[in-house]
């Protein structure tokens, strides 16, 4: 595991994608990790990028450069993607710091910079990222909570006004949440990402309002986007009733590992622990397929197929193969002798190295070949966006993620910080 987060994770994004002229990082790269793509940043792309470098610094202290990458796309966010007149960040800027967009901000894309600034301040020690944390989570906590029914709201003008229906999207936009779902509804993705983000603000603050932050996404996160059954909901209206819609696997690995770590941290939901490996047993249950690797989304339970038609999405992403191969080591190393996690542990990673390692020019593709139509995977050269190694939404921030925790699990050491020199 952690040749590959040196080779295809480390070696390959880094230091390619450090923009020295404009400040953050390029994003987009094609297979053989040519740049291409305009100078245009999104919010949710810089801020992760500099949490895995945040996320490297605490792991391999002792080689400098990932406390100055760190610092870098920090300093880009603070100077670039805050609006220095109305505060917050802007979800989309130009290389120059311009905002596109329509100038709005977005609560998914905060929680990243929350978080990302939280833990630059943990690697580096420098109190002004702290401070930008602070600031950053004071712009949320004033615009986007739903005081009535707990939580955030998603999307948000320049302002601070909520975006609550389609006449209210800046022309020129999609007529839908940057996320993709119907404007004002609240969504897992968003308060599952503000939960983590949370955890590791209150690591780094004695904020007794971030704590109530905390217990509150905890809670939300629980009782109102996780049944008791494992089942992970992604959409919802003000008052917390589900949207009917599929199931997004990813999410359920996601809320394993996040329920592990909050369990430490929150006598306040003490079945926290037992729901951790709930979901993770449902999850692995529902998305794997028996060809290998764990599908995308699809129904909670029975039936597949309605009329003949399959209604799952099959494909099999990077991050969910990723996010469910975290799941399984933080639970294989709990088996008192090696079990089932353990075997299926091993299956998976000799699977994922197999059809997402790019051996020949490094990194990790973003489906299965198989996944895609037989007219793209023939002519691979001819259809290389479909293989790109980076682009807006196709980060470094889950390998780093489930490598370092999937390492850190395996070696014993418990913690990121601890997990170089094994091999």
């Amino acid at each position: 595991m952690e040749a590959v987060l040196r080779r295809h994770v480390m070696d390959a994004w880094f230091p390619r994608c450090v923009d020295e002229e404009l400040g953050g990082f390029h994003s987009t790269f094609d297979y053989r990790w040519r740049r291409t793509g305009t100078n245009d940043r999104m919010l949710e792309f810089q801020a992760r990028q500099a949490r895995v470098a945040a996320k490297l610094a605490l792991a391999y202290p002792a080689e400098g450069r990932w406390q100055e990458y760190a610092l870098h796309g920090l300093r880009f966010l603070r100077e670039r993607m805050w609006d220095q007149q109305h505060g917050g960040w802007y979800w989309m800027v130009a290389g120059d710091g311009r905002p596109l967009a329509g100038a709005t901000k977005h609560a998914h894309s905060g929680a990243y910079a929350v978080q990302t600034a939280a833990l630059v301040y943990q690697a580096t020690g420098e109190r002004w990222a702290m401070e930008h944390a602070e600031d950053g989570l004071a712009w949320f906590d004033r615009y986007a909570p739903d005081k009535e029914h707990g939580g955030f709201h998603s999307w948000l003008t320049r302002r601070g006004d909520v975006i609550r229906q389609r006449g209210e999207i800046p022309a020129g936009m999609p007529r839908e949440d940057p996320l993709g779902h119907d404007v004002g509804l609240k969504d897992v993705n968003v308060h599952g990402d503000w939960f983590e983000a949370l955890l590791d603000f209150t690591a780094n603050s004695d904020s007794a309002r971030a704590r109530e932050l905390l217990v509150e996404a905890g809670r939300i996160y629980l009782e109102r986007a996780v049944t008791r059954a494992g089942e992970v909901h992604y959409a919802f209206h003000d008052d917390w009733t589900p949207q009917p819609g599929p199931e997004w696997y990813g999410y359920g690995f996601e809320a394993t590992h996040r329920f592990l770590t909050g369990a430490r941290v929150l006598p306040e939901l003490p079945e926290m622990e037992e729901r951790a490996e709930t979901v993770l047993r449902h999850t692995l249950r529902i998305a794997r397929r028996r060809d290998g690797g764990f599908r995308y989304s699809g129904p909670a339970g029975l039936p597949h197929s309605v009329e003949g038609e399959d209604v799952r999405a099959n494909a099999r992403l990077w991050w969910v193969q990723l996010e469910g191969l975290r799941g399984l080591s933080l639970y294989a190393v709990r088996e008192a002798e090696p079990g089932i996690y353990w075997r299926m542990l091993r299956a998976y990673w000799k699977f994922f190295v197999a059809n997402f390692v790019d051996d020949r020019h490094g990194g990790i593709f973003s489906r299965h070949r198989d996944d895609w139509r037989p007219w793209v995977r023939t002519w691979m050269p001819r259809q290389g966006w479909a293989f790109q190694k980076g682009r807006d939404w196709k980060d470094a921030s889950h390998e780093t993620g489930a490598l370092l925790a999937s390492i850190a699990a395996l070696r014993g050491t418990d913690t990121v910080d601890a997990v170089a020199g094994g091999s």
